[in-house]
């Protein structure tokens, strides 16, 4: 089985701030992109073009996972995925 390669990619975000996305191998998905910016890590699990949130930093011990914030949606979008709307 050939493997792909893990990448990391820095996406500007303004006011000179920006933000990591690590993409990986997933043995049950297409791909999984972590995301950091200042300490904040957002986990995402992707089939096709759509990434859902898996875990993150901010969650605390809470069972709901709270949205990812605008700007980790921007930089899944910079990498060429979207959100996955579960509405």
């Amino acid at each position: 089985m050939a493997t792909r390669q893990a990448r990391t990619t820095t996406v500007a975000l303004g006011n000179g701030s920006e933000a990591k996305a690590h993409v990986s191998d997933h043995p049950d998905q297409d791909a999984r992109v972590v995301i950091e910016r200042d300490g904040e890590r957002w986990a995402f699990g992707v089939d096709g073009r759509e990434a859902e949130l898996e875990t993150t930093t901010e969650a605390g011990d809470v069972l709901d996972l709270p949205e990812p914030p605008a700007w980790a949606e921007t930089v899944l979008w910079e990498i060429g995925l979207s959100l996955r709307d579960d509405e």
